[in-house]
């Protein structure tokens, strides 16, 4: 059974990766410890922790669009360019060293975000690392003719919009339908959780939007090592081949509607 608790920080391969763990730091002093006597919800703690998740995200996309253009035209700019685009568009003040941090992951991760593909070569070697998606375990295939939702593509783990290296150490093999359907989400919190009510459709099965939330927040509480599998920080990539297949099984009642909290109760850790 999963649970939620405070992310720890795993290990980073990407520098979108670490500039999103700065800014989820930088804004846990900020976030409310919500409705803590009261045992109305699920979890009090899925509440705030989607709170932190989606403020980190929201920072996480402003800082970069802040620069995306100007990297874009001039790729050489200085940490000093970067922070005033900051202090301009993100009203991100202050000359403190968690201020400047912030600058320099914004940098790494604007430039990082600028190569979007993976070179032909390496493409090849991380489609000979598995013939199953990486999310829902579906056998896939690159070859000519094969059917849509069993085509072999590749998963950038970390987005590539948002700073994932096109690197094979940021790559897995991936299905196209999970692949498309997940599209930049990095988060649980990405999905519209709040908005949640689900029960197994006539092939006992979750929507697949559902599904990739239990996986990403599965991955990352694995890849943090707040489980029993990892007690230690790992990769993305490291987490991912762990569990093989990373959406987890659910036990549910046939015909019951089920909130997302809920789900993660009754989702393998």
């Amino acid at each position: 059974m999963a649970n939620f608790s405070e992310l720890h920080p795993w290990d980073p391969e990407t520098p979108g990766e670490r500039l999103f763990l700065a800014l989820y730091d930088l804004v846990k002093e900020d976030v409310p410890d919500l409705f803590v006597d009261r045992d109305w919800f699920v979890s009090v703690n899925g509440l705030s922790e989607f709170l932190r998740l989606t403020a980190a995200m929201e920072l996480t996309h402003r800082c970069l669009n802040a620069v995306s253009e100007h990297l874009r035209i001039s790729p050489t700019a200085p940490v000093s360019v970067v922070l005033q685009l900051l202090r301009s568009s993100v009203e991100m003040y202050g000359q403190g060293p968690t201020t400047l941090r912030i600058a320099e992951l914004t940098l790494q991760a604007g430039l990082a975000a600028l190569e979007k593909h993976f070179t032909a070569h390496r493409a090849d070697r991380i489609h000979r690392e598995s013939s199953r998606c990486c999310w829902c375990g579906k056998a896939v295939s690159r070859k000519q003719g094969t059917a849509e939702g069993s085509i072999a593509t590749i998963e950038h783990l970390w987005p590539a919009f948002l700073g994932g290296s096109s690197s094979q150490a940021n790559a897995a093999v991936a299905c196209d339908s999970c692949n498309a359907a997940r599209q930049h989400a990095f988060s649980w919190a990405w999905f519209a959780v709040q908005g949640f009510n689900e029960k197994l459709d006539k092939h006992q099965t979750l929507p697949r939007n559902v599904r990739l939330a239990l996986a990403l927040h599965r991955l990352m509480r694995v890849a943090s090592g707040q489980t029993r599998m990892s007690r230690t920080a790992v990769s993305l990539k490291t987490a991912a081949q762990m569990l093989n297949v990373v959406e987890p099984k659910v036990r549910l009642e046939q015909g019951r509607r089920y909130t997302f909290f809920e789900l993660i109760q009754f989702a393998e850790e």
